[in-house]
């Protein structure tokens, strides 16, 4: 992030640009090292990131990009594309599901597979809630990750898929609301937070297995994700947060 010295004390602060006439948060900053344009506000674990997809391009586009260190080939199935009818940030764009065999999908790649510490990150508004017994994400394989919601609606699980609850935890989602949503392990201990509030903790050693990834499908191809999506990020060997958080109001940053 960028910060000042302010009275002797080094404060956070966010940049601005102003846009059409009006004042927006900067998505990047950038200054000139030794005639090279470099990104001043970076992410410090960026070479840690699998999969960064900002959910940006024209409206209507099915071109998702993955703007992580090793890019990967995402694929829009069904009439996932991208949306500028919904966005966390002022003018900015999404990813559209609309619930009926819309789904994105990234290629098998060992990044996938967590034994260790991992995040899996995103920011999420339902257009409806999702179904009971559905998968919103998974690692596409029988023993991989995936978020689950239970036949009970609201409970829910940070699952091995096909086979055991790794963790459970109870949330109440609403629609028209965007989301952060965020699964962070570190060491043994695996939390759940939304909107930087951790609803769960436990011990998790559990290795997950990979066959890609994919994110608004189910897991048996049944049920599918009504809503948007953007700021998807997945980091191998980090897990980004310990304890209760402010979200990032800025998009992530691509270094």
């Amino acid at each position: 992030m960028l910060y000042v010295k302010d009275s002797a004390v080094w404060k956070q602060v966010t940049p601005y640009v102003k846009s059409g006439g009006v004042w927006v948060k900067a998505k990047q900053v950038y200054v000139n090292s030794g005639g090279v344009w470099k990104p001043l506000l970076k992410d410090p674990n960026y070479a840690s990131v699998s999969l960064l997809v900002h959910g940006d391009g024209a409206d209507g586009s099915t071109t998702i990009t993955d703007n992580s260190p090793t890019p990967k080939t995402v694929t829009a199935s069904g009439n996932a594309r991208i949306s500028t009818a919904q966005s966390f940030f002022s003018g900015g764009s999404s990813i559209a599901f609309d619930g009926n065999g819309d789904y994105i999908t990234a290629p098998s790649d060992t990044s996938f597979a967590f034994s260790g510490d991992f995040t899996i990150e995103y920011l999420i508004r339902f257009n409806t809630l999702p179904a009971t017994d559905f998968n919103v994400w998974h690692t596409l394989i029988n023993g991989g990750i995936s978020l689950y919601q239970t036949p009970t609606r609201n409970s829910w699980q940070i699952a091995r898929s096909g086979q055991a609850s790794a963790l459970s935890f109870s949330w109440t989602p609403a629609a028209a609301t965007w989301y952060h949503f965020a699964v962070s392990r570190t060491g043994s201990t695996m939390r759940v937070f939304v909107n930087g509030t951790q609803l769960a903790s436990g011990s998790v050693t559990t290795s997950f297995l990979q066959s890609g990834f994919q994110f608004g499908r189910d897991y048996l191809a049944t049920r599918w994700l009504d809503g948007w999506v953007e700021e998807l990020r997945i980091t191998k060997g980090v897990g980004r947060y310990t304890a209760n958080f402010t979200v990032q109001d800025i998009p992530f940053f691509n270094a």
